[in-house]
């Protein structure tokens, strides 16, 4: 299951971003401040800016849902008219709002503690969020929205075919470390050393592993990286 480490570029990034919806709520963080997210969007999957009145985006055409709208900046209006599914999906995922806050919050979007909790606590929203930065990566560069990296074709078929198993996998810091730990191997034996350092995460990998295998087959190849 090494081949499984390239999934760690979610945890790892530090230049990506995830815009992400208002959703009229507000959220506070573990240090007692608050967000609304009405106002603010943020940075999840590691990194990126924090974009104000940001929202996120689903890929495909046609019109969002009743009562999801772009907010008033180029960034949100390029993502609901390129990718609406993905957008308004997001916008009512209200985890996929409150993961952005939250890791905004952060001292430090790179993953660590901090940013693991927000993955523990609005695990509903990593993939939604995944997609929604891969969109404005993709479809809104130029077009209002900077800082974004597109997700690699093999973990994008991962956040599209698997969220459930990805959810849950990066949700869970065994699991997450596990991600992390052989995404910066390069030699089967680093790899074991992973495995064995982060045992409890082996059984969650193992459902993403067989979703790929089923899913993602070629889009996951070694060959096709």
């Amino acid at each position: 299951m090494g081949r499984l480490s390239f999934l760690a570029w979610l945890v790892l990034a530090t230049s990506s971003g995830v815009v992400v919806v208002s959703c009229g709520s507000d959220f506070e963080g573990s240090d007692g401040s608050s967000t609304s997210s009405s106002s603010s969007g943020g940075a999840a999957g590691g990194g990126g800016s924090t974009s104000s009145s940001s929202a996120g985006t689903a890929g495909g055409g046609g019109s969002g849902g009743a009562g999801c709208q772009p907010m008033a900046d180029a960034c949100t209006a390029c993502e609901f008219e390129q990718c609406p599914e993905i957008y308004c999906a997001c916008y009512a995922n209200e985890d996929c709002a409150n993961i952005a806050m939250c890791i905004a919050l952060c001292s430090s979007p790179v993953y660590g503690e901090c940013v693991q909790s927000c993955y523990t606590d609005f695990q509903d929203g990593i993939s939604i969020a995944a997609l929604a930065s891969h969109c404005a990566a993709t479809q809104c560069q130029p077009g209002g929205c900077t800082g974004f990296s597109a997700i690699p074709k093999c973990d994008l078929c991962l956040f599209e075919q698997c969220p459930s198993e990805m959810n849950e996998c990066l949700a869970t810091p065994a699991c997450a470390e596990l991600l992390v730990c052989t995404g910066k191997c390069n030699e089967a034996a680093c790899i074991d050393k992973c495995y064995t350092d982060n045992d409890a995460g082996v059984l969650l990998i193992g459902d993403v592993d067989a979703c790929m295998e089923a899913h993602c087959g070629s889009e996951c190849s070694w060959t096709n990286g």
